[in-house]
């Protein structure tokens, strides 16, 4: 009986681990991704809304990589504009 409640054990203790790796992983560093994803952020293409921080975060980025310059300006993204 004892390894019974020792695997248990074990699958409740890789259960916890799981779980806590999967909360890490939840921060949005755009630093991470590739332009192509950035810019599939900002024009919500992806298909999941975005934070305000979020899209502010991947615009910059975006703009400090120097990618898609002339979309995000089309779009109303670049300087600083105030209804993006």
């Amino acid at each position: 009986m004892r390894p019974n409640s020792r695997s248990s054990s074990t699958a409740n203790n890789e259960k916890e681990i799981f779980i806590d790796m999967t909360t890490e992983q939840n921060t949005f560093n755009p630093h991470e991704l590739c332009s192509r994803k950035l810019w599939q952020i900002v024009t919500d293409m992806d298909g999941q809304p975005s934070a305000k921080s979020e899209l502010r975060a991947a615009v910059e980025e975006l703009a400090a990589r120097r990618h898609y310059l002339a979309e995000l300006a089309e779009l109303g993204q670049l300087d600083g504009d105030p209804s993006a």
